[in-house]
């Protein structure tokens, strides 16, 4: 069989079956016009807050690979800079910022529901999680490495605020999942 009729014998088939898929849509609007059921969300998707949670967690995890890359090559440039002062940042970035953000984003969404009607627990206790959580982190960020190079009484209330609102943040989690934690 030369190719090119093949073809054609296939083309034809094909048209003909377009025509009578046509003619069952005009007789009939039984039959949907996208081959799959469109999707409903579902509770299983993933809330927009666990999404806040995890992409800033992205974020810091990248922050503390760029930290600590500028750590180990601060002995080949000629900068000013002390190490030392560096050394938390990356650890915050990463500890706090990546792994505690991602357990605490993770722990929203998948954890057993607390009620029909508040499946996360208390949304607004949530928010503050979150964001108590992020500004402690920038302050502890910024004023933990100044507090070490100048160890001025200002570095040191903003370390010390950093710390207080992120105790808060821990606190208002562990308020907020601890009923969720159950056998069923």
């Amino acid at each position: 069989m030369i190719a090119g009729t093949r073809f054609s014998f296939m083309a034809m088939g094909l048209l003909a079956w377009q025509r009578e898929m046509g003619a069952r849509r005009s007789a009939s609007r039984a039959i949907p016009l996208h081959p799959l059921p469109r999707r409903r969300p579902l509770d299983r998707d993933m809330p927009p807050l666990t999404r806040w949670f995890i992409k800033t967690a992205m974020a810091s995890l990248v922050l503390a690979f760029l930290v600590r890359a500028t750590m180990a090559a601060l002995p080949f440039w000629d900068l000013p800079v002390n190490v030392s002062a560096l050394a938390p940042i990356f650890l915050h970035l990463f500890m706090w910022g990546w792994v505690t953000q991602l357990i605490f984003g993770v722990a929203y969404w998948m954890f057993p529901k607390y009620s029909k009607t508040k499946p996360h627990g208390h949304e607004g206790l949530w928010l503050a999680t979150f964001w108590f959580f992020n500004i402690g982190l920038v302050f502890r960020v910024i004023g933990e490495p100044l507090h070490l190079l100048r160890p001025e009484a200002l570095w040191a209330w903003l370390t010390m605020a950093a710390a207080v609102l992120q105790w808060l943040a821990g606190i208002a989690f562990v308020v907020n999942t601890w009923g969720r934690v159950k056998e069923r």
